[in-house]
């Protein structure tokens, strides 16, 4: 799995034993594993996300998360967009 991070806002943090909208940034990285020279590159990738949250579920769609490659130029280019959802329960 690879690690994430994201940040966002409550539209009414007050709500949240209830379900309430949420929305932000996620970031996400990813890499390839195994040995190899050179090293494969980190695919990062960026978007807006809008979704729901409560105490025991969170769930999150990123209709555009964009991939580039860190470093910039590395091969094999990693460069893409995607949809991202993300659920996560309690």
């Amino acid at each position: 799995q690879p690690p994430f991070s994201f940040t966002g806002t409550l539209a009414d943090p007050m709500a949240i034993g209830a379900t309430t909208q949420i929305a932000g940034t996620l970031r996400l990285s990813r890499s390839q594993t195994g040995s190899r020279i050179p090293p494969p590159p980190v695919c990062v990738g960026t978007g807006s996300f809008s979704g729901t949250a409560n105490w025991t579920r969170l769930v999150i769609t990123a209709p555009q998360v964009t991939f580039v490659s860190v470093p910039a130029g590395a091969w094999p280019s990693c460069e893409g967009t995607e949809r991202v959802t993300l659920s996560l329960a309690r």
